[in-house]
């Protein structure tokens, strides 16, 4: 069992489930019940993916010196700004390169110092001229005034602690550690951060009819495919997936493997949830006892869609239809997991995009389109039969139709949730 799970309390006034409530009351219910987790440290080579539990700040100034940012000379600006001969001859002294700065004294007027892209700057010079300005001459530098323009202190010259100022904020708590992130985090001094610990999520699948892949249908059964589609999905928002296989339509069997699952943070289950003589899950739950708080939604496809408690785990109750599934996921479950892990970043980006085509007017629910965004402009896919796997290829984008809302026409601009690019639409679905 894992410790340190935090569940909000519920309200008085939230003691009966919502029901019959739209998809944005569902939404907020349960991003105010999913709270963080508990934080572990992991070294930055472990953090890719995860989600930053603390804003740590930079332990020193980055660059820590200052440094040339081309391959030239560095030089006192001075040099250049009191002479008014078309070329000024320099001395040149040394070397300075990356990994090894110019170990002399401070260079003096009339002085120059070889100087690589990324070298720190020697004592006494305070910029850099461009390597393709100037020639050679013996010992000397030439810079060439008309080539370099004008040259003043700073020329071509990064300060010290330009970047990253010790003390900077390197990144805000919620944050995503992309490969920048971890980039940044290492640069400025860390070699570990403070994470949320990702979310276990168990996978839960039901129905007499489902078999396994790889095998032939026989009439009336159903190669099981949500099971894998979840686990990925729940991976990509972070969460650790628990695959609990299939289960039977047995009270019992659905009970007990309820119960096992009760060690993760949040159980996902798909199919048996609505009010045919075969739906056990909510029943299953309730005599575990399942605390109930969103049941049923005003919602296209997904209706059934129930969250509540099973103690301190979550519960996200999805209907078996593959569609249903999949579009009840993206709106419910993939921003729990979010939370339960601290994202302030992870939701899905949603804009207003012209339609190609025109849609019907909404009816009573809302309705989520799988929808394929090309030439910027956004069409529906042909089908959107719930329990259509076909309609699960080839979309990029959900089309936001509220409740509602009328008939809409080529052109006008409709609300679409982004999602990863699926594959290529087919000639079917162009």
């Amino acid at each position: 069992m894992y410790l340190h799970r935090k569940v909000a309390p519920v309200h008085p006034s939230q003691q009966l489930p919502l029901r019959n409530c739209s998809v944005d009351q569902a939404r907020a219910h349960i991003r105010d019940r999913t709270t963080p987790l508990g934080c572990e440290r992991v070294p930055l080579a472990r953090a890719l993916g995860r989600v930053s539990a603390e804003a740590p700040n930079a332990r020193h100034n980055l660059p820590s010196h200052p440094v040339s940012v081309m391959d030239g000379y560095a030089i006192c600006a001075v040099d250049v700004q009191s002479s008014t001969s078309p070329e000024v001859a320099l001395q040149l002294v040394g070397e300075s390169s990356a990994g090894h700065p110019y170990a002399g004294a401070a260079l003096q007027p009339g002085q120059a110092c070889r100087i690589s892209t990324g070298a720190v700057m020697p004592p006494g010079a305070d910029a850099v001229i461009a390597q393709e300005d100037t020639r050679r001459d013996g010992q000397n530098v030439v810079i060439v005034r008309q080539a370099c323009g004008p040259v003043s202190p700073g020329k071509f010259v990064r300060a010290a602690g330009s970047d990253l100022a010790k003390g900077q904020q390197l990144i805000a708590a919620g944050s995503h550690l992309n490969p920048g992130e971890l980039a940044l985090l290492a640069a400025g001094g860390h070699t570990q951060v403070s994470v949320y610990r990702q979310p276990r999520v168990a996978i839960i699948c039901s129905g007499d009819e489902l078999i396994e892949p790889g095998q032939a249908p026989e009439p009336g059964q159903v190669v099981s495919t949500n099971g894998a589609m979840l686990a990925e999905l729940v991976r990509e928002a972070g969460g650790v997936p628990v695959d609990f296989g299939r289960i039977r339509d047995d009270p019992a069997a659905l009970q007990d493997c309820l119960q096992q699952a009760r060690c993760c943070d949040l159980i996902l289950t798909s199919g048996g949830i609505s009010v045919g003589d075969h739906d056990h899950t909510l029943a299953c739950l309730s005599d575990l006892g399942f605390v109930c708080e969103v049941r049923k939604l005003r919602l296209r496809p997904g209706r059934p869609t129930t969250y509540g408690r099973l103690g301190e785990t979550h519960v996200l109750a999805l209907p078996g239809n593959p569609a249903s599934t999949y579009v009840a996921f993206e709106l419910f479950g993939r921003p729990a997991i979010l939370h339960l892990q601290g994202s302030h970043t992870g939701e899905r980006i949603r804009v207003r995009v012209p339609l190609a085509t025109a849609l019907k007017p909404a009816g009573n629910r809302d309705h989520y389109m799988r929808g394929i965004i090309q030439n910027g402009c956004v069409a529906p896919l042909p089908t959107q039969v719930s329990g259509a796997l076909r309609s699960l290829v080839g979309h990029n984008a959900l089309i936001v139709q509220p409740a509602g809302a009328p008939a809409q026409q080529p052109g006008n601009l409709v609300e679409v949730m982004l999602l990863p690019p699926s594959s290529p639409a087919t000639e079917q679905w162009a």
